[in-house]
């Protein structure tokens, strides 16, 4: 059994930021931090705590310059986007 289990606490303040400034803060004692599987970097100076019956979701975004749509490389990687996104089962 897990503290959140126990007893949930509210943060006195939350914070959303890069993963690199979570890790930084909770490195220097700022509290804790939750970042997603994909984004977590193991750290020496910390301690990764796996919570279960958990249901969180995320998603990512693609960007670029617009006038820099049209390039070629660009172009393509963003048609192969869209296929992946058509077929995807997490739409």
């Amino acid at each position: 059994m897990n503290s959140f289990s126990v007893r949930w606490v509210p943060p006195r303040e939350a914070c959303s930021s890069s993963r690199e400034a979570v890790r930084e803060a909770v490195a220097q004692g700022l509290g804790l931090g939750v970042v997603a599987d994909a984004a977590y970097v193991p750290d020496p100076r910390l301690v990764r705590l796996n919570v279960t019956d958990f249901d969180a979701s995320t998603y990512a975004h693609i960007i670029c310059r617009a006038e820099r749509v049209q390039v070629p490389l660009i172009a393509t990687f963003l048609k192969i986007v869209d296929e992946l996104r058509a077929t995807s089962c997490n739409p």
